[in-house]
């Protein structure tokens, strides 16, 4: 549906909104149904970044 880098987007936003949001929430949900459960690595290391 989306292309390249949009197609990036969802699983980025997600992992982003999850690291914030309680346990088993729309965004929890959203990683392991389309994506395996599996986060974002860069959007991870951008936000250790900051840190």
């Amino acid at each position: 549906m989306f292309g390249t880098p949009d197609d990036l987007k969802p699983k980025s936003c997600a992992t982003l909104f999850a690291q914030v949001s309680p346990a088993e929430s729309v965004f929890e949900q959203l990683l392991d149904e389309f994506y395996q459960g599996q986060r974002d690595d860069q959007t991870l290391r951008l936000r250790d970044q900051d840190n």
